[in-house]
């Protein structure tokens, strides 16, 4: 997509609006409603931050329903300096938007968080490496609420696997081929299997489709290592990762 000198111009007029109304807002920020959180599933507005509802988990071993629950802001910590650009990432055209929904005394999707969890020889627990959260969307209602001086807030908590670890003497480990288009009763892409030994009935399979690729550097994707007691498939992620300490 290609811009014109006048399309650029629009951008940087539209950006100094932007930066006008925060300022008006930002004064008015004492005489605001309070917020009203939106704690139906059913009726989330996942609009209001740009997405549609998140497709999680990537797997199938876990439920993708969500729960809100509420969290004190003094325990939700960025995983880096508060203080880092990193931080203040959000974007000013975005806290508007919340802040006119608030006015409206729309209800507000909470921010949107993936809880990371781990499956260790079919055992589903809490991961322990780094921190347990992905902020999924919703900086911008985060830093709103600080800057309202809002004590605690609901998140929208989704769960996903970060990553599956099974032990050479515990599974049977399988490859089959892509068979979809041969006529077989069960098909399915390239896939990855492993099956409990001691109860062949629980399998785990990993399926490539669409051309996708084992790397390191994209978004959504496998990364196998190995030890000489257990092999680990991790889903890899880029987003920033929280610590939820209540």
């Amino acid at each position: 997509m290609s811009y014109s000198l006048s399309d650029l111009a629009s951008k940087i007029i539209e950006a100094k609006n932007t930066k006008t109304q925060w300022e008006a807002n930002k004064a008015a920020l004492s005489s605001l409603p309070a917020i009203i959180w939106n704690t139906d599933i059913t009726s989330m507005d996942y609009g209001q931050y740009g997405i549609a509802k998140p497709n999680y988990p990537v797997s199938s071993f876990l439920p993708d329903n969500p729960t809100v629950r509420t969290v004190f802001l003094s325990n939700l910590d960025y995983g880096g300096d508060t203080d880092s650009v990193a931080w203040q990432r959000h974007s000013v055209a975005q806290m508007n938007k919340m802040i006119d929904l608030i006015k409206a005394g729309t209800p507000i999707t909470p921010p949107i968080f993936i809880k990371k969890q781990e499956v260790i020889d079919g055992v589903v627990r809490l991961a322990e490496e780094g921190s347990n959260y992905i902020l999924y969307t919703g900086n911008e209602t985060i830093a709103l609420c600080r800057s309202l001086g809002v004590t605690s807030i609901k998140i929208l908590e989704f769960s996903d696997i970060e990553y599956y670890s099974f032990s050479w003497d515990a599974w049977n480990f399988s490859y089959l081929p892509d068979n979809t288009g041969t006529g077989a009763s069960n098909t399915h892409p390239e896939r990855l299997s492993f099956s409990k030994k001691a109860d062949p009935s629980i399998v785990y399979n990993f399926d490539w489709s669409g051309g996708a690729t084992i790397t390191s550097d994209e978004f959504m994707n496998f990364v196998i290592t190995h030890f000489t007691d257990k092999i680990m498939i991790r889903i890899n992620r880029t987003r920033d990762t929280w610590v939820i300490r209540n």
